[in-house]
């Protein structure tokens, strides 16, 4: 049931908000900007690069073998000469608890806009009387506002004293109202977007929707008339949705690369229960051209659609002469793909024209991030021109988003709205789901490239702009009435071969391959893989494809009872005319062999067709020899002979085998992959499966999915053993016939009995491996095996091994045994890979995660292989050493908690535990749990002493003074600094000493006792000075320029400043260079070229 809301709090603020407090501007630009240097960070592969901080009002002191320094003051605080907040650098050495994390600093961030939003607002006392009237309803908090400045600021990071943030809690929902539009949407539907005025559009649109010379009285709240949902005039169910998305094919694979398939895993399984009931209708087309978008509006009825991708915001001087918007000022666009799978940039005004005159109701703007796009400007022309042509809702991205969390976030907010909730209910769901994003119980993000950590803090980024949030999306009452059955709908390919009418998934095979054939690159491809796949309908589609486009097409299957060659020729010369036939028939008789009498009727093919024929020879593997793969039909052989001849004729063949001098590494051999969970969830939800079905305990769809390996005839065979009845025992029956079919069905039996001895040999080590490798993970296991390339290649070739692209590894194929394959060797007894093997996997593993590969997914891989190789001791350091700290750079401190370093604790090796301990208490620090901190540190301490480790000892006293500095309790910090200072002396632990000392330094500071500060900072400036730490010695100067600047001494403030900027020009520190330059601007310079005059 859909959650109850109460009448909506309208939050109006001042129009000249802007103007009187314009240090709300500043800290939303340093925000912004906080995004997009994570956003380079990740992409650009600098990993050196900091993030910016923002105006925090009170010093965060960093624990552990840590030193940190200070940023300038901001312009709002130059006359009170107040320090502007500590930019946290850290300097490796020693072994340091970092407890200040990314995802920690944007959402400290977060808080202090939220926080600054909050006190401009002035609404506490009407807040809490609506809060009050609410009781347990949600209260809807509507931001109304018409004055582009205040539109502009991050709202979505409002932050309540007591509530904490209003955008993701779950007793509010937070939107923004859309006013003035009524004009605007006017012009938007009377005025087309002229091919040189889309932008002069947009312009006006811009003036009319904000007319800046209206000021508005400062009311800071009003009750509407209205209460909760409005029907007005709502198109009635059931709630169809479009997820449109578009990936050209220039895109950099490894950063730029959208996970269509997880996107649409994930909304199809949010909304699979709804279709079941005939509530929700989806469609999910491959296509990303703009016109097949339009199309699409015009010719099918749709209420939600995600238009998913990448965009661009260009400068008038960023575009070629040639562009079509060369006439046009700056402009935002989104990336559609091209008619060549090229990107087509189109830009927003010409968006906004598709949707008019439609029933959509609301559009989700999710543009990833990527170097392509400012998304700020991005989806402001975006969002305000689908607002303005008459939208009733839009969903955008104040920033570039992550894929990440775009996904996270489209998965809730379609279950929410499913379940009818209203979309403001439905967004905070959302981003409240974002935060969780490392958690979701669903089809696991594996990241590889650090977006997760980036897409944990941008729960505020999502928009919900609407004319009236509190209006629903449709009209839910009506009867939903069950689709026509599809699957027993099937149409014929033009002569005796039989496809599915309905094609589902491989988008992007048929964008690939259709890409290839359309502009001749190939003109033949062999397409092969495990029986059931999909390797026919794929061909098929492409076929059918090519069909429309005014290709003459021929098939034939060779596998019985469907072969019949005679059958093919008279359908093949049916298809002439009798122009072309009678000179055919009259020279046939003269052809003395199959290859003659081939070569004269695909002449008068070619001759009949204007050279546009495509020939489709389907199940090969029927008349292939079982130990070269060469065809044995010399029939067939003959004809595929003569074809490649004429070089005209697109060739499409189908295998489980490759044939003779083919492999997966040639460009005419496509190697199908197993279907995504996307296109198995579809493919299911196509058979009618009943999301109702009893399934067993802990059992979903995704173990389907893996039981079966993804296989659409594994699930057809699941489908048909209906028969075995329902519930958890006839269920899991169910899937073991289906398996057993399955095993028979892809002949497996039959196929392991070609192999030779090695390659039956290498087939049962592969089970060592629990995830896809490349080539040299095979070597690596093989390496007592002859020529092992080759032996990969023959069980490659019999459809033995699943392969697919590695995008984060140059593309390279990786294998993984088929699971069926890998389930029947253990039926048939086969011993399981020794433990030398699973070692040397194991090791292997590990060698890939250190060589580059440093993802949370490999990280997990390298610790369950050290596990499945018996070396526990060497996963849990792994652990400590490698996922602990990952998992608490992202904030998972829950799971740290409970799922590793409990055991981690228990370890025998004394060093490994006390880590453990120090883990669990710098965890349970950010918690903000001090008192369970303390009692870990302390064991942390007793062991550290108990082992006779000094430098760790020194590490666990920093620790412990952290906590009772934030406690506020300096003096009890002091003390085991001092104590940690005396060890560091002891044991000539210097860059030890230099850290204690620069964490004292900051507890005066923040008892303003600046010239014990100093003092510190001097004895810090010669060790650092003594031992050549010249970033130290950065960090040092500039925390020392902070402390001149707070006594008033600005012009040895400077003197040091310019010392530290010189000293990191020479070294290339990015990180002070970069606090430097954001210094820069807060004093009113251009960046570094400040520090040089």
């Amino acid at each position: 049931m859909p959650r109850t809301t109460t009448t909506p709090f309208i939050i109006r603020p001042p129009a000249d908000l802007a103007q009187t407090r314009p240090f709300l501007v500043s800290l939303a630009k340093q925000l912004s900007l906080q995004y997009v240097y994570q956003t380079v960070r990740r992409v650009g592969n600098k990993k050196t690069l900091p993030t910016l901080r923002t105006n925090a009002i009170k010093l965060r002191f960093f624990v552990g073998w840590a030193k940190c320094f200070f940023c300038p003051p901001s312009p709002g605080r130059w006359a009170t000469k107040r320090r502007y907040p500590p930019y946290e650098l850290c300097k490796e050495g020693g072994q340091q608890k970092d407890v200040t994390h990314p995802t920690n600093s944007i959402e400290d961030s977060l808080k202090k806009m939220g926080q600054a939003l909050w006190q401009a607002l002035k609404i506490d006392h009407d807040f809490a009387n609506a809060k009050q009237q609410a009781g347990l309803q949600i209260l809807p908090l509507i931001i109304d506002s018409s004055t582009p400045d205040i539109f502009t600021l991050p709202w979505e990071c409002l932050y309540h004293p007591d509530d904490g943030f209003l955008g993701k809690h779950e007793h509010y929902t937070l939107s923004r109202r859309w006013l003035g539009c009524d004009a605007a949407r006017q012009e938007c539907i009377d005025t087309p977007a002229r091919q040189d005025d889309k932008l002069g559009l947009f312009k006006r649109l811009w003036s009319k929707l904000w007319p800046r010379a209206v000021a508005e009285q400062a009311l800071p709240s009003q009750r509407p008339e209205h209460t909760h949902t409005i029907k007005a005039d709502l198109p009635t169910g059931p709630l169809r949705v479009l997820l449109f998305t578009s990936q050209p094919d220039e895109l950099d694979p490894e950063t730029m690369r959208l996970d269509i398939e997880t996107e649409q895993a994930h909304v199809l399984e949010a909304l699979d229960p709804f279709i079941s009931q005939c509530v929700v209708q989806i469609e999910t087309p491959d296509d990303g051209r703009f016109s097949t978008l339009t199309a699409l509006l015009r010719d099918h009825t749709f209420h939600l659609v995600f238009l998913s991708g990448h965009g661009m915001w260009s400068k008038k001087s960023d575009v070629s002469k040639t562009s079509d918007f060369s006439k046009q000022s700056d402009f935002s666009a989104f990336l559609f793909e091209g008619e060549d799978g090229r990107g087509h940039p189109v830009v927003a005004a010409e968006i906004a024209q598709a949707f008019v005159g439609t029933q959509v109701q609301c559009v989700v703007l999710s543009a990833c991030q990527s170097g392509k796009t400012s998304s700020e400007d991005l989806n402001a022309g975006l969002l305000t021109s689908l607002a303005a042509a008459g939208l009733p809702h839009v969903i955008g991205m104040r920033e570039s988003i992550e894929d990440r969390a775009g996904i996270l976030l489209a998965h809730r907010l379609c279950h929410a709205l499913a379940r009818q909730e209203l979309l403001t209910v439905a967004i905070q769901q959302g981003r409240r789901a974002i935060t969780q994003a490392l958690q979701t119980q669903l089809q696991p993000l594996h990241d590889t490239s650090g977006s997760a950590e980036v897409s944990l803090g941008q729960w505020c980024l999502p928009i919900l702009v609407s004319h009236e949030p509190m209006q629903g999306l449709i009209d839910w009452d009506f009867t939903p009435e069950p689709p026509a059955p599809k699957l027993s709908l099937v149409d014929s390919l033009a002569d005796n071969l039989t496809l599915p009418a309905f094609f589902i998934g491989r988008r992007r095979e048929l964008r690939e391959l259709g890409q290839a054939l359309a502009t001749g690159r190939c003109r033949q491809f062999l397409i092969t893989g495990p029986g059931g796949q999909g390797k026919t309908a794929l061909a098929g589609q492409l076929a059918r494809k090519l069909e429309k486009q005014g290709y003459l097409v021929h098939a034939y299957s060779a596998r019985p009872p469907e072969s019949s060659w005679e059958n093919f020729i008279f359908h093949v010369k049916s298809s002439l005319t009798d122009q072309l036939l009678e000179p055919v028939e009259r020279r046939w008789g003269l052809c003395t062999n199959e290859q003659q009498r081939a070569q004269l009727l695909l002449n008068a093919l070619l001759q009949h067709s204007n050279g546009r024929l495509l020939l489709f020879f389907d199940n090969l593997e029927s008349i292939q020899a079982s130990d070269t793969g060469a065809l044995t039909d010399a029939t067939l052989a003959a004809w595929l002979s003569a074809a490649q001849r004429l070089n005209k004729i697109i060739i499409l063949l189908t295998s489980r085998w490759v044939l003779p001098n083919q492999s997966a590494n040639t460009e005419h051999h496509h190697l199908l992959a197993r279907p995504s969970y996307g296109d198995f969830l579809r493919y299911l939800q196509q058979l009618g499966f009943n999301s109702k079905d009893d399934l067993p305990a802990h059992y979903t769809k995704r173990d389907l999915y893996n039981a079966l390996g993804g296989n659409f005839k594994g699930l057809q065979l699941f489908h048909s053993a209906q028969q075995l009845g329902i519930g958890q025992t006839a269920f899991l029956e169910r899937v073991r016939s289906a398996q057993t079919d399955l095993q028979v069905y892809m002949a497996i039996a039959q196929v392991v009995s070609y192999l030779q001895p090695a390659e039956t040999t290498l087939l049962y080590r592969l089970p060592v491996y629990t995830t896809p490798v490349t080539e040299n993970g095979i070597k690596v296991i093989a390496q007592d095996l002859a020529e092992p390339v080759t032996l990969l290649q023959r069980l490659v070739a019999l459809s033995l091994l699943d392969a697919e692209q590695a995008f984060d590894l140059n593309n390279q194929l990786e294998y993984q045994i088929s699971p069926l394959v890998a389930e029947w060797l253990q039926a048939q007894g086969i011993e399981p890979p020794s433990i030398e093997l699973r070692q040397q996997a194991a090791e292997y593993q590990q060698w890939l995660f250190e060589g580059g590969r440093k993802t949370v997914a490999q990280a997990i891989t390298v610790h369950e292989a050290l596990q499945l190789a018996e070396l526990s001791d060497q996963a849990d350091r792994f652990a400590l050493d490698w996922i602990v700290p990952r998992f608490s750079r992202v904030g998972m401190y829950r799971s740290l908690l409970e799922n590793w370093l409990p055991r981690l604790r228990e370890s025998d090796d004394k060093s490994l535990q006390a880590s453990a301990l120090s883990w669990s208490g710098t965890t349970c620090h950010a918690l903000g749990d001090f008192e369970t901190a303390l009692e870990y540190m302390q064991q942390e301490l007793d062991i550290k002493r108990e082992i006779g480790d000094k430098s760790g000892e020194g590490t666990t006293l920093n620790n412990i003074s952290g906590i009772y500095h934030a406690r506020g309790d300096y003096d009890t910090a002091l003390d085991y600094l001092q104590q940690s200072l005396a060890i560091s002396r002891e044991i000539g632990d210097k860059s030890g000493e230099s850290v204690t000392l620069n964490n004292i330094a900051r507890i005066y500071s923040a008892r303003k006792d600046y010239d014990s500060a100093l003092e510190y900072q001097l004895q810090d400036l010669k060790i650092c000075q003594e031992i050549g730490d010249v970033a130290g010695l950065c960090t040092t100067l500039l925390n020392m320029g902070h402390l001149h600047w707070d006594k008033d001494d600005e012009k040895q403030a400077y003197a040091l400043w310019v010392k530290a900027y010189t000293l990191a020009k020479q070294i290339g520190h990015h990180e002070a260079l970069s606090a430097l330059e954001n210094m820069a601007k807060q004093l009113g310079g251009e960046g570094l070229a400040y520090w040089e005059r």
